[in-house]
């Protein structure tokens, strides 16, 4: 009578090839994970640009849109004004002001994801806030004035907020464009 199976070294050399295949793909699989936590990222950060926009058409008020960019290790947080603190004044809200549900969004990028360059068009606030962290922002136009309603006023020229993974190095790109409509991308636009 014959038995059927497998020897001692043909599961062996089955499991060595497992073992390669599994460390030769385990590089790929590193690359996916980071684009993936970019991606997504990124688009709360694009959904997020186009809720501030949409609120300053909604509300005619000129809505900022605040992205960190100091201290260099925790350029994580980014606000946003659904609508403005003090309407009939026009007053802003502050990065030292804590958040108020469907007036001052506080948003933290995860997966270890912060914020690279800080574009040139957007407007730097100057002084740090009370916990020691830089901003700048973008502030999105109520119509009044020379600009368009949900129009960036700062941004003359389209403009890039890069996401970068620092444990790979990768970046993932947020392209805001000088009409306010706002993108995602894996490549730097040109």
């Amino acid at each position: 009578m014959e038995r059927k199976g497998f020897t001692l070294m043909e599961m062996m050399v089955v499991m060595a090839i497992v073992i390669i295949m599994t460390g030769a793909a385990a590089p790929s699989f590193y690359r996916l994970i980071v684009s993936n936590r970019l991606q997504t990222n990124a688009a709360q950060l694009v959904g997020d640009l186009r809720m501030a926009r949409e609120s300053a058409i909604l509300y005619q008020q000129n809505l900022r849109f605040y992205v960190q960019s100091a201290p260099s290790g925790g350029k994580t947080t980014y606000y946003y004004e659904m609508f403005l603190k003090v309407s009939s004044s026009g007053t802003h809200w502050s990065t030292d002001d804590a958040p108020v549900t469907s007036k001052w969004v506080r948003r933290t990028l995860t997966s270890n994801i912060q914020f690279g360059a800080v574009p040139g068009q957007f407007v730097d606030v100057g002084a740090n806030d009370s916990l020691g962290r830089r901003f700048f922002y973008v502030e999105f136009s109520s119509g009044s004035g020379s600009s368009f309603r949900g129009q960036p006023t700062s941004v003359s020229s389209r403009s890039t907020i890069t996401l970068t993974d620092p444990s790979s190095g990768k970046n993932w790109y947020v392209i805001l464009e000088s009409t306010g409509s706002a993108r995602s991308s894996g490549s730097p636009p040109s």
